[in-house]
């Protein structure tokens, strides 16, 4: 049996009548329905209801409000094999366009954002909290302490150079460690460690610009199911969605 919701929201009855929850935890609904027809439309009426007459009306779909539902994981539909290998591809690319989009918005968000805070102001929003962070000034760092080694000699800093032992050019590459470590039974010498290798991946190209995808009302019903948000049912009239996307 379906539980009844607790969340704050409007909902969808089974008849089509809304209800609407204010708050969550013990409290009222509002029941929206219409009364009766005339020639400008429905005559609407509302009451408070309790929870048992909510229970007469499931299930309840959430159209606005926290209690919307959320879609199903994309690690989770494809562990359930609920997608193919060109969906999965398709879904990729996707992904990949949006990032490209949100990383352009957070870039820009932040950099407005900066300009305009104090050091170490916060901004809690419904969101999240943003707080501004004091930059650095640039400082000379050395990169390369043999190339910095080899200038100051030749910039008569001598004094500055220390003279220590270096393996050879040849010694350090991967084939001559490995020699060495077969030569003394296993052992790995000092200094020296085995680089984590990479494992097969996939290279994305040709993405799609977000401003093609955002035209395209089945797209976006695919981006919104990528982000776990079970967006309304794409009818091509999702102005809220476009606002969303914006």
């Amino acid at each position: 049996m379906a539980l009844i919701p607790s969340e704050m929201g409007v909902y969808e009855a089974a008849d089509g009548d809304l209800l609407v929850r204010f708050e969550t935890g013990e409290g009222e609904w509002l029941h929206v329905c219409d009364l009766f027809m005339t020639d400008f439309g429905p005559v609407k009426g509302c009451e408070f209801i309790e929870a048992d007459s909510v229970a007469e009306r499931m299930p309840l779909k959430c159209i606005s409000g926290r209690g919307r539902v959320m879609a199903k994981d994309i690690a989770d539909m494809l562990a359930d094999g609920e997608l193919t290998t060109f969906e999965a591809a398709g879904q990729l690319a996707l992904a990949q366009s949006m990032q490209k989009r949100l990383k352009t918005q957070i870039d820009v968000l932040k950099e407005y954002l900066a300009d305009r805070m104090d050091a170490r102001e916060h901004l809690t929003t419904d969101l999240g909290t943003v707080t501004a962070k004091r930059g650095s000034e640039p400082r000379w760092r050395v990169k390369d302490p043999v190339a910095f080694a080899q200038w100051l000699k030749e910039h008569g800093e001598e004094e500055s150079v220390e003279q220590v032992p270096y393996p050879k050019e040849w010694a350090a590459k991967p084939d001559a460690i490995e020699h060495l470590v077969g030569q003394f039974g296993g052992e790995q010498p000092a200094g020296v460690e085995l680089s984590r290798g990479s494992g097969d991946t996939v290279a994305v190209s040709r993405v799609k610009d977000w401003a093609q995808i955002f035209d395209d009302q089945q797209a976006q019903t695919q981006a919104r199911q990528l982000l776990g948000i079970e967006g309304p049912e794409a009818d091509g009239k999702d102005d809220e969605s476009k606002d969303f996307w914006a």
